[in-house]
């Protein structure tokens, strides 16, 4: 029972939806060893069942520092994550400090989504990784114009939501 007294919505199903992804991402404190083979191991065979294929992925990272001598270099780094998916283009991208959940064409709603999202979570419990500091959930569709009002979108949503989008940096092509 809610605490206003408000029935359940019945569910309901768009025969258009406008959803692009579905993402779910959990972070927790980093583990140094999910950048190794052999750390990252026990994630994969958590992971197997439902997410079989395992992909590395290597991204350089550096800084420039901007001071009152102008710009500068700084340090530079490379990070690993792996990127597990599935038959049905289901992603799951696990880092050192966090894994990411995202469903695209391949969403077909929440509790597969859920189901994805918990074998995430105890492929991660399995993997002995401490606690999660945050947890986040989003869901990103699509908004088109109406046929010969281009951008008529910018009028559907505040500013502060539709951010550098809607403003003119952004030409239609």
């Amino acid at each position: 029972m809610s605490l206003f007294s408000i029935p359940e919505p019945p569910q309901y199903r768009l025969s258009n939806a406008p959803l692009a992804q579905a993402l779910a991402q959990v972070r927790f404190p980093l583990l140094a060893s999910l950048e190794s083979m052999s750390g990252i191991a026990p994630l994969q065979e958590a992971l197997r069942g439902d997410f079989p294929y395992m992909e590395q992925e290597k991204t350089k990272e550096i800084s420039l520092v901007v001071g009152p001598a102008g710009p500068a270099a700084g340090p530079s780094a490379e990070s690993v994550t792996w990127k597990f998916t599935n038959d049905n283009d289901t992603v799951v991208v696990i880092g050192a400090g966090s894994a990411t959940l995202s469903a695209g064409a391949s969403y077909t709603g929440v509790a597969d989504f859920s189901r994805d999202l918990s074998t995430v979570l105890d492929a991660l419990d399995s993997a002995a990784v401490p606690r999660c500091d945050r947890l986040g959930v989003r869901f990103l569709s699509l908004a088109e114009a109406l046929p010969g009002e281009e951008r008529s979108w910018d009028n559907w949503f505040k500013p502060e939501i539709v951010g550098w989008a809607g403003t003119e940096a952004i030409q239609p092509s």
